[in-house]
């Protein structure tokens, strides 16, 4: 048994949302999958997911939905394992390694495209991010995730393509990243009283283990020598 995602989408048809990074697979898909949903009104998509769901329960089957102040997630589970997943995000993910300004959250939904999927002679609407949204998504998850993943650098290279391909407008990509996007500032901390005491004796151990050095090396008439060049400096 599988979903019949088209009927899904129609569903949704009139609603503001995005797929992100949609799979082209769709409307087909693998078990145990799931897709990423920017939207504005969560409540409703959900009920909405539910009632398509509904339509598919049996006795081995049920629907699971867990929320959270900024995302939803609407389960279609079959014998207790995840058969599929509507992730329905209210805000942009929280990102560590760079920032991205709240508002590329709405940007996102209000710029989206359209794309029609077809499945047996029927017909779907799909919203999806515009090529710069989807690209700028694609260069965040990059950055923010590359040193764990690194087989994120595939999204390095699907930007890469795109620009060869002349198939975005490079500038404005890139002027819309430079907008929204920014790298977290490193907190600035006073020193304590405590940070300038251990500065200091490390300084002095650092040179006493100098002198001793020199001393072992060239003697005691030559060390005298270097402290006094010191000094006068």
């Amino acid at each position: 048994m599988k979903l019949d995602l088209l009927i899904f989408f129609k569903l949704i048809e009139n609603e503001s949302y995005v797929v992100i990074k949609p799979s082209n697979k769709l409307p087909d898909y693998d078990v145990g999958s799931d897709i990423d949903v920017f939207c504005y009104f969560t409540d409703k998509i959900v009920e909405k997911i539910s009632a398509f769901l509904s339509e598919y329960l049996d006795s081995s089957s049920t629907i699971a939905i867990i929320d959270n102040p900024t995302k939803t997630h609407v389960d279609f589970m079959v014998n207790n394992e995840i058969h599929f997943r509507f992730d329905l995000y209210k805000q942009l993910p929280i990102y560590r390694n760079i920032s991205l300004k709240p508002a590329f959250f709405s940007s996102v939904i209000e710029s989206a495209s359209v794309i029609s999927v077809t499945e047996d002679n029927r017909v779907a609407s799909i919203k999806v991010p515009s090529k710069t949204d989807d690209l700028i998504l694609r260069y965040v998850e990059y950055h923010e995730y590359y040193a764990a993943r690194p087989d994120k650098i595939k999204h390095v290279e699907y930007i890469q393509q795109k620009i060869v391909g002349n198939e975005i407008e490079q500038v404005k990509m890139l002027d819309k990243l430079h907008y929204y996007t920014a790298f977290p500032k490193v907190a600035y901390r006073k020193k304590t009283l405590k940070d300038r005491l251990v500065e200091k004796r490390d300084y002095y151990q650092s040179n006493l283990g100098k002198m001793k050095h020199l001393y072992a090396t060239v003697g005691l008439r030559a060390l005298i020598c270097k402290i006094t060049e010191k000094i006068r400096k």
